[in-house]
């Protein structure tokens, strides 16, 4: 259990909307995370199709935020299939809350907008609140196909450099995209294996 979560320490994932936007070759080795599917929120999810979330208060105080999030759950419940419930700001054992959205203003993530500790029980993301985007669904769309998923960077995870014409995936950045697309929704259903996953985006 140490062993695992020093790991998911090591496993923090830079999430999109980097300052720099210039084009190259993505430098990562194939559509999935470490661990995947084997984190607990995803083994959660292939047990019950669903999962819980949670705003911290900074982030509920944000104008449409909780609103946004909302959105990307019904996507991700459209497209993949998983359902979602909103509780109370907590964990699994207090609230129930298995993936917390957390705005944290002064966030140093060498540029990012967002990080996840997807590994982690509860997951973690982190929102650079000092960037005071307006719409913040293709930050939240990324690092779902994250924890959900267990999707890999789509961008240049070596110089940090989104790749602006991958729209085919929530999984770059730069692209304005908000959901998951059939490449997100064919790699993370692969990993999560279930008979009801895609199902939804399929008919």
């Amino acid at each position: 259990m140490i062993k695992l979560r020093l790991l998911a320490l090591l496993l923090l994932v830079l999430g999109i909307s980097l300052i720099l936007a210039s084009p190259s070759q993505a430098h990562h080795g194939g559509p999935l995370l470490p661990l995947v599917p084997n984190t607990p929120l995803m083994q959660s999810i292939i047990r019950t199709e669903a999962y819980t979330w949670c705003v911290n208060a900074t982030g509920a105080a944000y104008p449409g935020f909780v609103a946004q999030v909302r959105d990307v759950q019904d996507q991700y419940a459209a497209r993949v299939g998983i359902r979602h419930r909103q509780v109370d700001w907590g964990t699994p054992a207090t609230t129930g809350c298995q993936v917390q959205h957390n705005f944290v203003p002064g966030l140093q993530c060498g540029g990012c907008a967002a990080h996840v500790f997807y590994a982690n029980n509860p997951v973690v993301v982190e929102y650079a609140a000092d960037r005071a985007y307006i719409d913040w669904r293709s930050t939240v769309g990324h690092e779902d196909g994250h924890a959900l998923l267990g999707l890999h960077e789509q961008y240049d995870d070596v110089s940090f450099r989104c790749l602006t014409d991958r729209t085919w995936t929530v999984m770059s950045c730069g692209t304005g995209v908000r959901y998951p697309q059939p490449f997100d929704v064919q790699n993370g259903c692969a990993a999560l294996a279930t008979s009801w996953c895609g199902i939804a985006a399929a008919e």
